[in-house]
């Protein structure tokens, strides 16, 4: 089940000038829309990418180390 943050305000706003939420910026609700988006079209979205190569980047750091 996928749940996305209560923001009245952001979606009325939207609403009313006529823009898409993810168009206003970095809300929780906006990245939970495109989270799900992504989701729906099975792709991975940006954000999923960076977390994949800071910890590629971490595990050569650590190895390097260890």
């Amino acid at each position: 089940m996928f749940e996305f943050p209560s923001d009245y305000r952001l979606a009325l706003d939207a609403l009313n000038r006529g823009q898409p939420i993810v168009q206003g910026g970095r809300a929780p609700l906006a990245g939970a829309l495109q989270s799900f988006g992504y989701m729906l079209a099975g792709v991975k979205g940006p954000s999923e990418s960076k977390v994949k190569e800071s910890s590629r980047l971490f595990s050569l750091l650590t190895s390097r180390l260890g």
